[in-house]
């Protein structure tokens, strides 16, 4: 389902390299990492394709990005426990679910601003997304 949404694009941008998808024990290793459930759409994206190489990220990327923000950036900017990153847009902005508890919440995909550590709702799930991404709407 998203795998084909993302090979359609990769038809005209020669940076988009779906990645065979993860198992399910590459995920629920992730999930363990970040303590985080993440939303079953993102599960069933990283089933799909483990990270493209352009908008989504990879199991191990997902989170390395997480640590690696919330390491460097939690001093300056609070807050960044409460979002699990799992795209970007090459500018050091990323996309991300916003995490309650132990749970990465499904239904609504955030845009942070790394500039501003401001975010905003952009889609309402991934189809979307990715529908609006390519389409340069965000």
């Amino acid at each position: 389902m998203y795998r084909e949404l993302i090979e359609k694009q990769a038809e005209t941008n020669k940076y988009i390299h779906p990645h065979e998808g993860a198992t399910e024990k590459e995920i629920a290793k992730a999930e363990k990492e970040m303590k985080v459930k993440f939303p079953a759409e993102l599960r069933t994206l990283l089933s799909e394709m483990n990270g493209d190489g352009y908008l989504f990220m990879s199991t191990k990327t997902i989170v390395e990005y997480n640590k690696m923000k919330r390491d460097i950036l939690g001093e300056v900017y609070e807050g960044l426990d409460k979002l699990l990153f799992f795209g970007e847009n090459g500018c050091g902005d990323h996309y991300s679910y916003l995490i309650d508890g132990n749970n990465a919440l499904e239904g609504n995909i955030v845009f942070w601003e790394h500039e501003t550590n401001e975010y905003h709702t952009v889609a309402k799930d991934l189809t979307e997304l990715i529908k609006r991404y390519f389409n340069n709407e965000i």
